[in-house]
């Protein structure tokens, strides 16, 4: 199986562990260089390089503590200290690649209902219809090369329809809405809010 890669840290009497949110297989962890082997993967398909700059990035930040403390002339930081600065610098910043099983509920929607990838990415909770089991398909969410994002509704009448929703896709958007972070004010788009996505 695979462990956790943890820094541990000595200094001024303090011993401490940080975790960095990584795991590897210890037969791919080199001991030498205190870094993941070439052309290497963890279980969630991230790189040996990826891995490696994300530490790397880590052991940055615990230095950037260090300096800062000793830029104060207050000497070392305390052990717990150090452990907030790191953890609140790097919290969430772990990059995990979903794997097709995790996006199987998307897949299902998009080949059961047969619609454009933009047009689901540009579904609200507004156009899921549960009570009458449809969904409502007037626009699309579209990214520009500069990475803006618009809404365009659809060119004709025939674009305008509503989709039957089958018991598969039924599920799979109500999976998709529980697993929907909790948030009071998500993204608005051209006066559209609530995407799915």
């Amino acid at each position: 199986g695979e462990a956790s890669i943890i820094i541990r840290l000595s200094f001024n009497a303090n011993r401490i562990n940080l975790e960095t949110g990584y795991t590897i297989d210890p037969n791919k962890w080199d001991n030498d260089t205190e870094k993941v082997k070439r052309n290497c993967t963890n279980s969630q398909g991230l790189t040996f390089s990826e891995i490696n700059d994300g530490i790397s990035h880590r052991l940055s930040v615990i230095n950037g503590i260090f300096k800062k403390y000793e830029q104060l002339g207050g000497g070392y930081p305390t052990a717990e200290q150090v452990k907030e600065e790191y953890y609140t610098t790097t919290k969430n910043k772990v990059k995990s690649k979903k794997t097709l099983l995790e996006y199987y509920d998307e897949f299902v929607v998009l080949l059961e209902t047969g619609m454009r990838v933009s047009e689901f990415c540009g579904l609200t909770r507004k156009d899921l219809d549960f009570k009458n089991r449809r969904i409502c398909v007037d626009h699309q969410l579209v990214r520009e090369r500069g990475g803006k994002y618009y809404i365009e509704e659809t060119k004709t009448s025939s674009g305008r329809r509503f989709l039957p929703m089958t018991d598969t896709v039924y599920d799979s958007l109500k999976k998709m809405l529980e697993r929907r972070p909790k948030v009071k004010a998500g993204p608005m788009v051209d006066g559209y809010s609530g995407f799915i996505m």
